[in-house]
């Protein structure tokens, strides 16, 4: 999967590292607060996995969109050509 973006993905998490690196150390070394640092950085992992969610329930719902127009597509074209638009399918009367 290629970013939206024109930035490289290795250099975005490399500068997420560098930067969850320098606010662990200061949390330890100025504030000295190590519970502080994990804090900011988990919420910072949180809030990514978030976005990386939503990517993915967008592509889910683009796909079966496409899908469902698509379908729909089928069965106005059968229905244009008076076809049978149950063709296909099983009969689900209750018979036995």
């Amino acid at each position: 999967m290629s970013p939206r973006i024109g930035v490289d993905r290795r250099l975005l998490a490399g500068v997420a590292a560098v930067a969850a690196v320098a606010v662990l150390l200061y949390s330890v070394l100025i504030v000295q607060r190590l519970l502080f640092g994990v804090t900011l950085i988990m919420s910072v992992f949180v809030v990514s996995l978030l976005l990386r969610l939503v990517r993915a329930l967008e592509r889910i719902a683009t796909a079966l969109e496409a899908d469902a127009d698509a379908e729909e597509g089928d069965v106005r074209g059968a229905v244009a050509d008076g076809g049978d638009t149950t063709a296909g399918r099983a009969d689900d009367d209750g018979a036995t």
